[in-house]
């Protein structure tokens, strides 16, 4: 499957459009469908690529996750870039999530849909179970590059598509307006926290067991670490500063 976190280049043309649509829901939507592997902390999932999945399923985790990022990693994470970031995303430091959700939770709930729906089908032609792999048999026709194995058309096309979506969101975060907005210091600490409670929860995830050792396994483990830990140094972050 292409990487998780290249998936939602897929929606970013519905950026001109946000009015009609909730961008939380289609960038979170979109990556929903690989939640159930991060969860799980291992390349194993059930619903999460089926209609139950899209339908239900992923509606949920993605609520989940889209509350948790707005309500605990959203601020402090953005605090936390380096200038050139801090100064295009500090417009939303004041964006009220559930205020928005509650007056457009169908818009929401429709753009998580929507999301997941691009996810399946962008896996489609990039999973030897994707239909339209099944029914193509130039997508599974092997080809050899110079120094490597030969590859399914279909394995190529997850990975040059995981690269190119990655390079279109970096493309699309360069190109968002930069505010006026004061920019924040960094305090390192935060980022060391992260690392260092990421690196205590892969550890004990695979003390528990090892096959998480397995390359597949091995990143779902560490990117779903990163974002307890994340969510976790943010909820301390947002303590410290009101109580500390």
């Amino acid at each position: 499957m292409p990487f998780t976190l290249s998936h939602p280049a897929i929606i970013l043309p519905l950026y001109r459009y946000s009015k009609w649509f909730s961008m939380t829901g289609l960038v979170v939507g979109s990556m929903s469908p690989d939640f159930e592997y991060y969860i799980r902390m291992r390349m194993s999932g059930i619903y999460g690529h089926t209609c139950i999945g899209i339908c239900l399923l992923n509606i949920l985790t993605g609520l989940a996750v889209a509350f948790i990022f707005h309500l605990i990693i959203r601020n402090p994470l953005i605090r936390h870039l380096p200038a050139s970031l801090q100064c295009r995303f500090n417009v939303y430091l004041t964006f009220n999530w559930t205020q928005y959700f509650c007056r457009h939770y169908l818009i929401v709930i429709f753009s998580l849909f929507l999301g997941s729906l691009s996810h399946v089908f962008w896996d489609a032609f990039t999973h030897p179970s994707g239909w339209f792999v099944g029914h193509s048999l130039w997508l599974q026709q092997e080809i050899t590059l110079p120094f490597l194995q030969p590859l399914p058309v279909y394995k190529l096309l997850q990975h040059g598509s995981s690269i190119g979506g990655l390079l279109c969101i970096a493309a699309f975060i360069l190109c968002m307006p930069q505010s006026n907005l004061p920019v924040v210091q960094i305090n390192y600490r935060y980022w060391f926290l992260i690392a260092v409670n990421a690196l205590l929860i892969a550890s004990i995830r695979i003390s528990f067991n090892s096959d998480c050792l397995r390359s597949g396994h091995l990143i779902v483990t560490i990117i779903m670490s990163l974002f307890i830990s994340t969510t976790i140094t943010s909820l301390y972050t947002q303590y410290a500063k009101h109580h500390i």
